[in-house]
């Protein structure tokens, strides 16, 4: 018969840790958002999306994603700029109409070499330095995507990454997207107080599920470390484990994209903080 795992903490630390459930998050995308509330900020964003496409057509609608404002233009298939509205500098780009039917002619090499080099363009040099290339896949309309994830002391960034989508037919660059780095890498906690165990231990208790797969695996969620752990419910979801204090942030779907195979954590040791240590007190 297979022995119970033991925990170190007591059952009254995850008592405790109940009061500080987080399970709702803010919306991270946002549709057709009104801009009319800052003239200077709507005015920056159109400007910087015009002089991209070099057009002075103004766009139909704005969105909301991940803290940068999608202008969007009107046309049949979607035609959008990213601006970072701090400076409306261009964080992003798609026009499908730039999506080709037809045989495929670029090799893999040479669309790496495409993808590569929007990366050197509009990426900035101190962005490009934390960010690893994790490889191409096949989207459904026939492009291919390249993505470079952003690592801190070996542990991926949630949402923190750099994509470019290349049309293999011809070459053309259909879209790129570039994130905002929440925090800069000298502020963000990267050693966990509690371990991959307990988090496992924690999400269990308090959303009533059993553990998934081979553990949890450890992530940045803006400046904090978190545990990513997997649960099953009537169904499988994700749960989001702060770990620096335990609180449940999120449950759910994963809420972040995470490179293949990735699966770092497990060999990370726990630190306890003054937190941790107040409550085992």
């Amino acid at each position: 018969m297979a022995r119970k795992k033991s925990f170190k903490y007591p059952l009254l630390f995850f008592s405790f840790l109940f009061f500080a459930i987080e399970v709702g998050a803010h919306s991270n995308i946002l549709y057709n958002i009104n801009l009319d509330f800052d003239n200077q900020l709507q005015s920056g964003v159109i400007k910087a999306a015009q002089k991209f496409l070099k057009a002075k057509e103004m766009p139909k609608m704005f969105d909301y994603d991940f803290e940068i404002i999608a202008a969007k233009f009107d046309r049949k298939l979607e035609l959008s700029v990213l601006v970072n509205p701090a400076d409306f500098s261009v964080f992003g780009f798609r026009d499908d109409s730039l999506v080709s039917s037809g045989k495929e002619a670029l090799s893999p090499e040479k669309r790496k070499m495409i993808a590569e080099k929007t990366f050197t363009a509009y990426v900035p040099e101190s962005y490009q330095q934390e960010l690893s290339y994790a490889g191409e896949k096949r989207l459904y309309q026939g492009t291919y995507e390249f993505t470079w994830f952003r690592y801190v002391s070996g542990i991926v960034a949630m949402n923190e990454h750099f994509k470019v989508e290349v049309d293999p037919v011809d070459g053309d660059v259909v879209s790129f997207r570039m994130s905002l780095f929440s925090s800069p890498k000298e502020k963000i906690h990267t050693k966990p107080a509690i371990s991959g165990e307990v988090a496992e231990k924690i999400a269990e208790l308090s959303l009533e599920g059993t553990p998934l797969g081979s553990g949890p695996v450890l992530i940045i969620n803006n400046d904090r470390p978190l545990w990513l752990a997997k649960i099953k419910k009537s169904y499988p979801i994700f749960a989001g484990i702060d770990a620096l204090d335990g609180r449940v942030v999120f449950s759910g779907n994963a809420r972040t994209e995470l490179p293949p195979e990735y699966s770092a954590g497990k060999d990370v040791p726990a630190v306890e903080n003054e937190i941790i240590k107040s409550i085992l007190g």
